[in-house]
């Protein structure tokens, strides 16, 4: 071999010897196992039990039409029903109401607010609606009646609306505060009437309790107050 390509082979050698030492190295280095990403589990899906209608009670609309109702103010799109629940789209304003009228009677029913979207604290909710009992002079926009609140912040108390007599009504804001769902899930309120005065449990926590006032009798409604709202398993028994 020339002195020549002795001194090109030795440089090459020279060159290609760390680089071949770097590969090497690499090849026995271990291979660490790719990055994994963690999946978030949802939230397993809670059933609810089928609902069994109690003894003695009745469904206080049936499920297929809103013939057992009338709107009296507002319009009858604002409402619709979908089996045993019915939907109020809230807007305009105005109530339903049943044809019949109630004096003695428990009335049972669940109800939810569509919750909006960005809402982060449920003490600002303004969801509205109401559960008007011993209906008078339905030919005004709110009419002659006695409230059981059904607005989120005041839920279950019970006032005297449409100018009707005032009625005395004791109210526990605290064992509102604790009972009360999130808006946006189902709340449970039961009414109870004898002879003008009124109980009201929220979730089966007793809330308020009025004195018998001049109003005794008349039919039940139920209010749009520009908010969306759901009634399922609207029942009564009659005392």
């Amino acid at each position: 071999m020339s002195r020549h390509r002795l001194t090109v082979c030795r440089m090459l050698f020279l060159l290609c010897g760390p680089l071949l030492s770097a590969c090497n190295s690499a090849a026995d280095k271990p291979i660490d196992p790719p990055a994994t990403t963690e999946v978030e589990t949802p939230a397993p899906v809670v059933e609810e039990p089928p609902f069994e209608l109690e003894e003695g009670f009745v469904f206080l609309a049936n499920h297929e039409d809103m013939s057992e109702f009338t709107v009296p103010v507002g319009e009858a799109a604002t409402w619709s029903i979908e089996g045993h629940t019915i939907r109020c789209g809230g807007r305009p304003r105005g109530y339903l109401a049943t044809k019949k009228s109630y004096r003695n009677f428990t009335l049972r029913l669940d109800f939810r607010y569509e919750r909006p979207k960005n809402l982060k604290d449920d003490d600002k909710f303004k969801g509205n609606t109401g559960y008007m009992m011993y209906i008078n002079n339905d030919n005004t926009p709110w009419p002659a009646c006695v409230e059981v609140q059904g607005k989120y912040v005041q839920l279950a108390k019970i006032v005297a609306i449409g100018g009707a007599d005032a009625v005395e009504a004791t109210d526990d804001e605290e064992a509102r505060i604790q009972h009360r769902k999130p808006a946006g899930q189902w709340n449970s309120l039961e009414i109870q009437s004898q002879d003008g005065a009124l109980l009201s449990i929220l979730n089966g926590v007793k809330i308020a309790e009025s004195q018998p006032g001049p109003l005794t009798e008349g039919p039940i409604g139920f209010q749009a107050e520009d908010w969306k709202i759901d009634f399922r398993n609207v029942r009564i028994q009659e005392n």
